[in-house]
């Protein structure tokens, strides 16, 4: 928390002195940087979850909803629009350094010389890069026009957002160093100048072609979430840095000229400063992108996954936590100071609460308008659901920050009797900064804590039902037990371990109790919360339902159908009464027949499968109508 906003200037500071993009060794003719760590991080980020997606999704579809494939096919899919991937980020690195080059020429009076290479290196990628993905990307077209089904292609739509993902972070990227320069904050950003316009260019006529087409399937609405709110994350961080890191510098001016008198002010103060008006070109580029993003496109977009995924990370994460943390610090730097735990004089020791004020607010902001979006958003279903993990998320966080100051406590209680019973000479006023912490934490955890669990409480007792059998109660009283019975054991198989090997070495003494501590500790804090919550668990168990034993899980057999005419209905018909899928053949001799079935026989059926002895069973068609249950092992 110290270091919350107190680097961000230099961090800042280091990102403006970074090389440009696309940045030549001109001795050697060794390209450095064409594509820089922030574009590329982004990108990655994208497309791994895009991956991971669809892995996802490929994995839990059943075999029987595959369809078959009448577009281009998967692998010519992937190398048409793999190749004109990377053919068009060739042309867009070629367009950006010759124009770069250029600029360096009319701005900064260089020439050309056999030495300077960056030109070359340009028109050869656009020369050679151009056609290849002109070719590619026409027989693209060609190919959609003629089949429509492949505009719906998931390899499709994850070409054009990994493109748009990579396309916005170079834009981000080179928007901040032009801005940064417009400042009077940078150097004559060449490189950003010569590619911002191609980098526009290429966004938005993705963009156009994604707008037109639309999304007609879970999977590639899923896709376009993942590129929205993961710009919209993106984008509300930096906004959130950057406008944080202004605050702080102007704060930490202020405080400097009332407090710290003996130190030596900048010279320059306010936005004369660069490196305040570097962190506004961050904030920027930050909330532009977070206002289109979440503000305008993803407007109309509503009850999705990743939605509620951003809404509670944004509300639960940047907003609640983050300021509960810097609350938590100002506490704790203001007690340690009451109690006379600093050395320092008060000027020096309240220095970093301008840092920590401003991460309050901006938690706190965050907090307040993502809690009321995402409340006002959590309509008829979605109501219980999103309030009840709401209220157990931030009752979390202020459990843990009880936990935390229970071990400490039995961590400092246990400290000071070493200490009493110890020889050698200790600091007496050792007990001043963890009592500070404690009562520090406690300003947070019991407030927070007491007003979310009672809340939660209060409608237990007025629907136990419905409570007890949440999932996100459920998830809550799991996991608190879950780190409890982790932490138990952790601690008191530490605890046995130093006890038995000072007393193997016949080394027990006050250094045992030292070495004891931290397991102690840890072992009475679960024992201090376990008790409670397992008490809430018990109680929770009256409500469960219970599962007749007619309606437990059936057992699974190895179900094969004989079939003529490969009907699927029948097959979904015996399906729906197991409980099951089942496999399918075709009966190919030329005495086949389909069978004369009825709804009402699959209940039949099932029964038969299931009082059947053999683990597999064979369902032919009887010439005496229906199907004949044959099993076998």
């Amino acid at each position: 928390m110290r270091a919350a906003y107190t680097g961000a200037n230099q961090n800042i500071s280091a990102m403006s002195t970074a090389p440009d993009f696309g940045d030549i060794n001109t001795k050697n003719g060794e390209i450095l940087g064409i594509l820089d760590f922030f574009p590329i991080m982004i990108a990655l980020a994208i497309a791994g979850g895009i991956a991971y997606a669809i892995y996802a999704w490929r994995k839990q579809k059943p075999e029987s909803d595959a369809r078959p494939d009448l577009g281009l096919g998967t692998l010519k899919r992937l190398y048409f629009y793999g190749i004109a991937f990377a053919a068009l980020m060739a042309v867009i690195a070629g367009i950006s350094l010759a124009v770069e080059s250029l600029l360096n020429v009319l701005f900064d009076g260089q020439a050309f010389s056999p030495s300077s290479n960056q030109l070359a290196w340009g028109l050869s990628l656009f020369i050679v890069a151009l056609p290849i993905w002109a070719f590619h990307w026409r027989f693209i077209l060609r190919n959609v026009a003629a089949m429509p089904l492949e505009s719906r292609s998931i390899i499709r739509k994850l070409y054009i957002y990994l493109t748009l993902g990579v396309s916005l972070g170079f834009l981000m990227a080179v928007s901040y160093e032009i801005l940064k320069w417009a400042m009077m904050a940078g150097e004559f950003p060449e490189f950003s100048l010569a590619s911002i316009l191609p980098w526009a260019l290429v966004w938005g006529y993705h963009w156009q072609i994604e707008s037109a087409e639309g999304q007609d399937s879970v999977e590639t609405r899923g896709i376009r979430r993942l590129y929205l709110y993961g710009a919209a994350f993106v984008g509300g961080s930096m906004f959130a840095v950057g406008v944080g890191a202004v605050a702080h510098t102007l704060l930490q001016d202020a405080y400097s000229a009332m407090f710290l008198v003996t130190v030596a002010l900048p010279e320059q103060a306010g936005l004369a400063r660069e490196s305040l008006r570097t962190d506004l070109s961050v904030a920027i580029v930050g909330g532009a992108v977070y206002w289109t993003h979440w503000r305008i496109f993803a407007r109309s977009d509503r009850n999705s996954a990743l939605r509620w995924t951003f809404l509670f990370l944004a509300t639960v994460g940047g907003g609640a936590a983050t300021a509960l943390a810097s609350g938590g610090f100002t506490a704790f730097t203001t007690l340690s100071w009451l109690f006379g735990a600093a050395n320092e004089r008060a000027a020096l020791h309240f220095e970093d609460i301008p840092g920590a004020l401003v991460v309050t607010v901006v938690g706190s902001v965050a907090w307040v308008v993502f809690r009321r979006r995402m409340l006002a958003e959590a309509t008829g279903e979605n109501s219980a659901p999103v309030r009840q993990s709401y209220d157990h998320l931030i009752a979390a966080l202020g459990l843990a920050a009880l936990v935390w100051a229970s071990y400490l406590v039995f961590n400092t209680a246990l400290t000071v009797l070493a200490d009493g019973l110890s020889v050698t000479v200790r600091d007496e006023g050792a007990w001043r900064s963890p009592v500070a912490a404690i009562l520090a934490t406690l300003v947070i955890g019991i407030p927070v804590w007491g007003y979310y669990w009672r809340r939660l409480r209060m409608e237990a007792n007025a629907n136990p039902d419905a409570e007890a059998t949440s999932l996100a109660h459920r998830v809550y009283i799991f996991a608190v037990m879950g780190a409890g019975a982790l932490a138990f054991l952790g601690g008191g198989g530490g605890t046995l371990f130093v006890i038995l090997r000072d007393l193997l070495d016949a080394s027990l003494s006050v250094e045992t109790l030292r070495d004891l501590t931290p397991a102690i500790g840890t072992t009475l804090t679960a024992a201090l919360f376990l008790p409670y919550h397992w008490s809430i668990y018990r109680a929770d168990q009256a409500f469960q339902p219970d599962v007749p034993e007619s309606e437990s899980r059936p057992i699974q057999k190895r179900v094969t159908l004989l079939t003529a005419d490969g009907d699927s209905t029948l097959a979904q018909a015996i399906e729906d009464a197991l409980g099951y899928s089942i496999r399918k053949a075709r009966w190919s001799d030329p005495d086949a027949f389909a069978p004369e079935f009825v709804g009402e026989e699959a209940a039949r059926i099932a029964e038969e499968v299931s009082q059947s002895g053999g683990s597999n069973v064979l369902l032919m068609p009887d010439e005496a109508g229906g199907l004949r249950v044959i099993s076998y092992d």
